[in-house]
């Protein structure tokens, strides 16, 4: 549990960073666009420079704490299953170990600690892929409630168009 409320709060802070940037570079594009170079100041252009370094910066920083906590997760999540795996096969009986070959058992219980941590990994990012939602529908909302709709609207048609066509697909 508190490995995806991590991955929750990670991505939703990777995602404001993702904001930040996109907002500090539109601040900066912005103040060379209308100032002429009379006007010009070099500390403000060289707040949004910095502002948009410590962005980049934070977020690499976020993006291998991440990694990091995945990896530990990953082992965590594989010996676990693992050894349930095996306290399970444990309690059957003699007859039947000796009708299974070692290799395909050891197999079987590998390849459950590699698919039990697949699984938990997409369900956390895609839940927290949430936030890379959200958050720019809202500052799209906060702009203009009518192309936020449009947004969700077309953002609704297009997964439902892109759902059928991968399921005609395969």
């Amino acid at each position: 549990r508190l490995y995806f409320v991590g991955e929750f709060c990670m991505a939703f802070i990777l995602s404001l960073f993702k904001l930040g940037g996109v907002f500090f570079s539109a601040k900066l594009i912005g103040y060379f666009s209308s100032t002429t170079i009379e006007e010009f100041e070099w500390n403000k252009a060289l707040i949004y420079i910095l502002a948009i370094i410590g962005v980049f910066i934070l977020t690499h920083i976020v993006r291998y704490m991440r990694e990091t906590v995945n990896e530990k997760v990953r082992q965590t999540v594989a010996w676990r299953s693992e050894l349930y795996a095996l306290s399970y096969i444990a309690k059957h009986s003699s007859a039947y170990l000796k009708e299974q070959k070692a290799g395909v058992i050891a197999q079987r219980i590998k390849a459950l600690g590699d698919n039990m941590w697949k699984q938990s990994l997409y369900f956390a990012r895609a839940f927290s892929c949430f936030w890379l939602i959200i958050i720019p529908i809202y500052y799209i909302g906060m702009k203009n409630i009518l192309f936020m709709f449009v947004v969700i609207v077309f953002g609704i048609i297009s997964a439902v168009f892109s759902f059928i066509v991968s399921k005609k697909s395969t």
